[in-house]
């Protein structure tokens, strides 16, 4: 028998963590920590475990909602191998640490559970079992009760550096995970890799399941928008803030400013940058040559850049002008977008650019409808600010469109869908489109603690 339980995530991008049991053996896909709950309720639900075998938890990538709780888990269930890409295992061992301070600093004793430690994490990336994609490798648990064996392939999701789609094989059931997958190339990424030959079960990220991405640019033309707008606000002497995830969106980001600063299409101006974010810029310039890459050639770390937690006066960012890649993607409190954005909002000749995703309950909520002359609050208790720099924003996804999942379940073919990493609106209109357009496959929208029996042999 072959059981699919979510024990975090599904329906929200949140604690992903869905228990696999495959005759026995149990497998965790993810481990992540919800980017706005504390303390137990920011991890998935491990009491289920308790009753159940666990033998290996698989990594898709290294953003926190997908790996954050790994250290709980291993703290509870220290027997798990734990397995990776090459680059994950990289990456992880700059954002896990970087956690524990994040954690040390919002947890206290009433969130029930502890921050880990920065040894636990040392630990933990030791034990770590890593592959290469394309590499098939075999898995079997203590209580496996059958002979035959479970095959693993992890795929390039085109998502982050490292990230993967995870493609696991038992008998005649094919099940593939996409973690969070972007079909389509990025400024640096290539694009996700995906199975030649039909699947049984596709396990799908919903996160752009509502969006009509016929109104989008692609790429490239976004950034042409973004250089137009940036140089007027260069030209005017001012200087942007552009608050940026330490992983994934700021080296692309980068990448952008390069290409752009490159071809002389971007005025010259002083850039900032600062946090994890440059160690793991060295991460993906040091495997340019091991993973799909636009252009192999281009390093992050060509690019001059001041660490902008070198600045003690906040009025520097201003004197000549520069463009600000600030950790803090959505200014939740106590990163360093959030403690220089009202800097920037005072500001009349400069700009905020907003190029990412940013939570409807996240302090930067604040800024996607604002405009010049409107008077906001990023916190409820503050007094509001009045809004004299321009607020601009772009779409630079790294999820794959509505319409490319579609062309994943056309290519793969599965008996079954299992839609998560979404909110409700996502995973409704999806699966919607999923029905009316494959006949005879049989749609789930996962739940927390509800399991789907996958197969009942």
């Amino acid at each position: 028998m072959i059981t699919f339980t979510p024990l975090g995530g599904a329906h929200e991008i949140g604690a992903n963590a869905y228990y696999l049991n495959i005759d026995g053996t149990g497998i965790l896909l993810d481990c992540g920590m919800h980017p706005k709950n504390k303390g137990v309720k920011a991890v998935p639900d491990f009491e289920y475990l308790n009753h159940q075998p666990l033998d290996y938890v698989i990594i898709s990538h290294a953003h926190s909602d997908h790996i954050g709780s790994l250290p709980y888990l291993i703290q509870q269930f220290p027997h798990v191998k734990i397995l990776m890409t090459v680059q994950t295992r990289e990456i992880a061992s700059i954002t896990l640490h970087n956690t524990v301070n994040i954690l040390k600093e919002t947890f206290t004793d009433t969130f029930g559970i502890q921050p880990y430690t920065h040894e636990e994490i040392d630990l933990l990336v030791r034990s770590v079992i890593d592959y290469n994609y394309g590499v098939s490798f075999e898995i079997k648990g203590l209580l496996h009760n059958s002979e035959t064996s479970i095959q693993v392939i992890f795929y390039d999701a085109g998502h982050i550096l490292g990230s993967a789609g995870i493609l696991i094989e038992y008998g005649h059931e094919r099940m593939f995970y996409t973690g969070d997958t972007r079909k389509n190339k990025q400024v640096i990424l290539n694009g996700a890799d995906y199975p030649e030959h039909r699947i049984t079960t596709l396990i799908m990220e919903s996160t752009y399941g509502a969006v009509d991405s016929g109104t989008l640019n692609s790429w490239k033309d976004e950034f042409k928008e973004f250089c137009s707008k940036a140089n007027k606000i260069l030209e005017a002497g001012g200087s942007i803030l552009i608050p940026v995830f330490a992983l994934g969106k700021t080296q692309e980001i980068l990448a952008g400013i390069t290409d752009l600063l490159r071809r002389g299409k971007l005025n010259d101006c002083t850039i900032y940058s600062g946090g994890i974010g440059p160690k793991i810029s060295n991460v993906y310039d040091s495997n340019r040559y091991l993973v799909k890459r636009n252009s192999k050639e281009l390093e992050l770390k060509d690019l001059p850049q001041i660490n902008l937690y070198d600045i003690t006066n906040t009025n520097d960012f201003f004197r000549k002008p520069g463009i600000v890649l600030a950790p803090g993607g959505m200014l939740d409190e106590k990163t360093f977008a959030y403690k220089i954005v009202r800097d920037f909002l005072r500001s009349k000749n400069s700009a905020i650019f907003l190029v990412g995703y940013i939570d409807p309950e996240s302090p930067g909520a604040s800024l996607l409808d604002a405009a010049k002359g409107d008077k906001i609050k990023l916190i409820s208790e503050e007094v509001p600010i009045e809004v004299k720099c321009k607020i601009e924003k772009f779409h630079f996804p790294s999820h794959s469109s509505k319409e490319e999942l579609l062309e994943l379940v056309d290519k793969l073919k599965p008996e079954k869908v299992i839609l998560l990493h979404g909110d409700e609106a996502a995973i409704s209109n999806l699966g919607y489109n999923i029905l009316q357009k494959f006949n005879g496959v049989k749609l789930y929208s996962a739940e927390l603690g509800k399991t789907i029996i996958i197969d009942e042999e």
